[in-house]
């Protein structure tokens, strides 16, 4: 499945480092604030992380050519822009380290024993500590290394937790509407689909309707219907040996109302679908114009158009993500969405506009983002990670306020491997 990133300049990312020179022990650390710092080993295992995670998700991290792709208008390549992002993470997690201790925090027994039972599990994975090292060598650390960033990396839990608390309810409702409507788009939508599902078909042509899903019998209106005598004298009877009725006019008389609508489904059980003739679509297109044209800034009028289609083919309020490429990110399938959220996003409230897609026309309607939208019920599965999204989201905003203070040192920058040829790590 194709995967995409997103891409931010690799100048701002540089930009929030201030990377100023620092006097560091033999050379070793990179990232420094007052007494905290992060040495350049930690921060090749970060590169083997991030690369371990490139490679799980599809990308061709063996092939040299793909680090060398260059992915913004400003040059920079797959390689330039990973190692920049893992830099600044890795500046993040020294701020951390100092406002742990600044707020006067501690890790409990319990967070330290995680931590030890953790390692226990590698060690007697490994066969030996000994064995262990020797693994992790290859990501530019040891026991004792690793064991530093699972505490640090507990402390940085700890810190969002007493700052914004364990699921966000420290979080004010006036912060959580901000990044509401920072970062999502509310519409409503009236879909015109230009391709039908397939459907078993009767002699006649006709939709054959079943009792159930499993397609077990035929679903017959045996109140409205009528038996038929075959050529023996006996009532007809289908494939399945269950008398067959009929309608007035000849056809069979199926029980529409209980019946189950007889889907053609591929071998992976997802519906077989045909599109619509061009003219067909054509005449799609043309009724998705004209609703959209009709209900242009008359949220009234689009209301009315709504009520018009069932369950399935309209839907009520519906939140995209605004960020380029996160739906890409997620499923090709779904790749569409962002740039329906970019259409919607230069859309007013009220305003209407058609988007059209692999699978038909939307008839677009802005709407107000509803305050506490992510807490709707609802809502749950668009809003899954929102209270870790705004969290990692006030977390370097907050990191950000300490960045002016972090002294990282170019040369060490320098010295360290690149992404692209660090190992993947996916094990740590």
């Amino acid at each position: 499945m194709k995967r995409t990133v997103k891409i931010l300049s690799l100048c701002l990312i540089l930009c929030l480092l201030v990377p100023t020179l620092a006097a560091c022990g033999e050379g070793k650390t990179i990232v420094s604030i007052e007494d905290k710092t992060l040495s350049a080993n930690v921060y090749q295992f970060m590169l083997s992380r991030m690369k371990g995670t490139l490679g799980y998700y599809g990308y061709d991290i063996e092939n040299e050519s793909f680090w060398k792709t260059i992915v913004t208008a400003d040059g920079v390549t797959y390689d330039d822009y990973f190692c920049a992002t893992i830099l600044a993470e890795a500046t993040n997690y020294v701020i951390a380290d100092y406002l742990f201790d600044k707020e006067g925090l501690t890790l409990s027994d319990a967070e330290m024993a995680a931590v030890d039972e953790l390692l226990a599990a590698y060690v007697k994975r490994a066969g030996s500590k000994t064995a262990l090292n020797a693994e992790l060598k290859e990501y530019g650390v040891n026991y004792n290394m690793l064991k530093d960033i699972y505490v640090l990396e507990s402390k940085i839990a700890a810190l969002k937790a007493h700052k914004w608390g364990e699921n966000g309810e420290k979080i004010s409702g006036e912060t959580k509407d901000k990044y509401l409507n920072d970062n999502y788009v509310c519409f409503k939508q009236i879909f015109l689909a230009t391709y039908y599902y397939v459907t078993d078909l009767d002699r006649f042509g006709d939709t054959v309707y079943y009792t159930d899903e499993k397609h077990t019998a035929i679903a017959y209106d045996k109140e409205n219907g009528v038996t038929r005598l075959d050529e023996f004298g006996k009532e007809s009877r289908d494939k399945l040996g269950d008398v067959e009725y009929y309608t007035e006019d000849g056809k069979i008389a199926y029980d529409k109302v209980n019946g189950v609508v007889g889907y053609v489904k591929d071998k992976n059980g997802d519906h077989v679908i045909e599109y619509y003739s061009d003219e067909e679509q054509g005449k799609i297109y043309d009724k998705a114009v004209e609703y959209a044209e009709k209900c242009d800034a008359d949220v009234a009028t689009f209301e009315e158009y709504l009520s018009l289609y069932g369950e399935g083919e309209s839907d009520g309020h519906i939140y995209l993500v605004k960020s380029a490429g996160y739906y890409a990110a997620q499923n090709d399938a779904v790749a569409y969405f962002d740039d329906m959220a970019e259409q919607l996003s230069d859309m007013k409230v009220g305003e209407c506009a058609v988007f059209e897609s692999d699978y038909g026309y939307h008839v677009l309607a802005r709407y107000e983002n509803q305050s506490g939208a992510y807490d709707d019920e609802e809502n749950k599965d668009v809003f899954a990670g929102f209270y870790d999204d705004i969290t990692s989201y006030l977390f370097e905003q907050t990191c950000g306020e300490y960045k002016s203070q972090v002294v990282i040192d170019p040369d060490v920058v320098e010295d360290s491997p690149r992404m692209k040829d660090v190992a993947a790590n996916v094990l740590y």
